[in-house]
Order: C-alpha cells, then sequence, then structure tokens
C-alpha cells in the first residue's frame, strides 16, 4: 500500500512545473512533394477591356470627350470593370444635366436679385433701360431673340448689364440723371416722351 501511494505521488509530482513532462508524440511529416493547393479566391474575372467604354457626357458639358477618357483611365486603374465603370459614369453624367436643369430654373431669380445689388436703387431705371436695349437689338431678327433665350443669355448679370448700357442710348432723357422713369411698352423708346419735350 505504501508502495502504490508513493507511485500516485510521483505521478502528481510529474504534472507538476519543473516536473518531467513528456510531449505527445508527433507524427513524420508526409513524403509528399508536391505544395498544397491554396484555396481558391472565388472572384470572377473582372473585365478590363476599356476598348469597349462607350460612355460619354452631354456635349455641351464635356465637348472634348476628355472627362469620359479620364474616368475609363482611372476606373481602369482601380480594377473597376467596364459595366460597372459605363453604370456609374452615366449616372454621374444624368445626374449632371439634372442638376444643371434645376440651376437654369433659377438663373432668372439669381440675374434679378444680382442686378438689384449692383444697380441698387436705380435698378428700375437700368431694368426699363434693359428692356429697351433687349428690344433694339432683336426686334428685326426673331430668330435671334429665340437664340439668346433659350441660350439663357437674358439671365446672365453680365448680358443683362450690356443690354441696360445700349437702352440708355437709345433714351438720354431724366433716366440718365437717376430718375424713375418707367418703361412704357407702346413707346419702348421713349421718343414720343422726348417729342414733347
Amino acid at each position: 500500500m505504501k508502495n502504490l501511494r508513493f507511485k500516485m505521488l510521483l505521478a502528481a509530482d510529474d504534472n507538476q512545473p519543473g516536473g518531467d513532462i513528456t510531449p505527445p508524440p508527433v507524427d513524420p511529416p508526409a513524403d509528399n512533394k508536391t505544395p498544397p493547393t491554396p484555396p481558391a479566391d472565388n472572384k470572377p474575372e473582372v473585365d478590363l477591356d476599356y476598348s469597349k467604354f462607350d460612355a460619354k457626357l452631354d456635349a455641351t458639358i464635356d465637348p472634348s470627350d476628355l472627362s469620359s477618357k479620364n474616368f475609363a483611365a482611372k476606373a481602369k486603374e482601380l480594377g473597376i470593370s467596364v459595366e460597372a465603370a459605363k453604370d456609374l459614369y452615366t449616372t454621374v453624367g444624368d445626374s449632371i444635366v439634372t442638376s444643371r436643369s434645376q440651376y437654369n430654373e433659377k438663373a432668372a431669380e439669381r440675374c434679378e436679385a444680382a442686378l438689384k445689388e449692383k444697380w441698387g436703387d436705380d435698378f428700375e431705371v437700368n431694368n426699363n433701360a434693359l428692356k429697351r436695349g433687349a428690344l433694339k437689338l432683336t426686334e428685326i431678327d426673331k430668330d435671334f431673340r429665340d437664340e439668346l433665350e433659350q441660350s439663357g443669355a437674358f439671365d446672365n448679370p453680365l448680358v443683362a448689364r450690356l443690354m441696360s448700357k445700349v437702352g440708355m442710348m437709345f433714351k438720354e432723357d431724366p433716366q440718365v440723371h437717376g430718375s424713375n422713369a418707367t418703361y412704357d411698352a407702346k413707346d419702348p423708346y421713349g421718343f414720343a416722351k422726348q417729342d414733347k419735350k
């Protein structure tokens, strides 16, 4: 019995730090000369043939097609597939067109606000001169007037100021001195008023 107790104590001491611990047996390496195959990425092959990239922006936005060329080059560099790049570029182009359209809808308001700030108390006088100037420059050429309207030129504060200066040339009576002369559609140039003097 004493002997059994002694063997149990020895077994318990072997598990303590500093005791004799034998590592478990290790299987010898396989004699296989072929290296293991790495796991497959399962990534589909990305189509980077950008000769097929034909997405373009509206010619008024990108007249030289530089944006689409630069976009395609960057998308290829980033590894974006041609189809994904086309979809993205079309979305960007459509967004720009919509944004410009929304911006242009407010052009007349922006122009008027800019002119009121520029002309201050003389807004009414200058605005009447603007109407006369626009009429004088376009009265004999309806197509020219239509082109100006369609291009948004009439909503450009610089063009409006130019038209106002032209209008001032046709009526140099009290408006030059800053009085609030009114615009008369029946007598846009003020000839009748000048004749009454």
